[in-house]
């Protein structure tokens, strides 16, 4: 289940990683979210 809330932080991780792409505000916002839910997930 936690692994699923990462699933929209990932093609934006591997661009900016393999692609030498820039992360824009709003791909930044999610990549905040998706952490959030991990997060809260986690603590349950």
């Amino acid at each position: 289940m936690v692994l699923a809330s990462l699933c929209p932080a990932i093609p934006v991780v591997l661009g900016l990683a393999l692609l030498d792409e820039h992360l824009t505000r709003w791909q930044a916002l999610g990549l905040a979210g998706a952490a959030a839910a991990t997060v809260l997930l986690t603590l349950g």
